[in-house]
C-alpha cells in the first residue's frame, strides 16, 4: 500500500501541496475557501491520511513527547504501585490534553536508562522518585537538555 502523503492529497484534491499543508496543519489561512478546505479533508479521509509525526517534530522543533522516568517498583507494596499507577494515569490525561504523548521509561538501578530516554529527542522529562536509584550522571544529562520542568526553570 503506498504511503500517503500530502503530494497525494493534493493530487486528489486538485491543489497545491502548500494549501493541503495549511489546511492539514490547521493554518489559519483566509485565502482558501471553504470549499478548498472540505475537498481536501474529504481527500484525506479517503485515502486514510496519518499525519506523520516525525516529520512534523523534525520541522517544528518540537516531539510533542514527554518521558516519564518510574522507580523498579520489584518489591513494592500494592499502595505504592496503585500511586505510580494513578499518577500515570492523571499525568497522561493532563499532557494528552494538551496535545502530548507518554514516553515511560523504568529507572533500573543496576542500568542507566537514560540514554536511550534522551535519544528520544523529548520535550521534557518527569521523574517520580528521584531517589538514590537514578545514576548522577543521568541527571546531569538531563540538565544539559535543559527540559522546561514544574515550579523551575530547568529540571534540578
Amino acid at each position: 500500500m503506498k504511503k500517503v502523503t500530502m503530494k497525494v492529497i493534493a493530487e486528489e484534491a486538485g491543489v497545491s501541496v502548500a494549501t493541503v499543508s495549511y489546511i492539514l496543519n490547521n493554518v489559519n489561512n483566509q485565502s482558501i475557501s471553504s470549499e478548498t478546505r472540505e475537498r481536501v479533508m474529504k481527500a484525506a479521509q479517503r485515502l486514510n491520511y496519518k499525519r506523520n509525526l516525525t516529520a512534523l517534530a523534525l520541522k517544528s522543533g518540537k516531539s510533542e513527547l514527554i518521558g516519564v522516568l518510574l522507580p523498579d517498583q520489584t518489591g513494592e507494596p500494592y499502595w505504592a504501585r496503585y500511586r505510580y499507577s494513578q499518577a500515570l494515569y492523571h499525568l497522561g490525561k493532563h499532557l494528552n490534553d494538551a496535545g502530548y504523548q507518554l514516553v515511560v521509561s523504568y529507572i533500573d538501578p543496576e542500568f542507566s536508562k537514560l540514554p536511550i530516554l534522551l535519544e528520544r529527542e523529548l520535550d521534557g522529562v518527569f521523574i517520580l522518585n528521584a531517589s538514590s536509584s537514578i545514576f548522577h550522571s543521568d541527571l546531569q544529562a538531563l540538565r544539559c537538555r535543559e527540559f522546561p520542568s514544574s515550579g523551575t526553570r530547568y529540571i534540578a
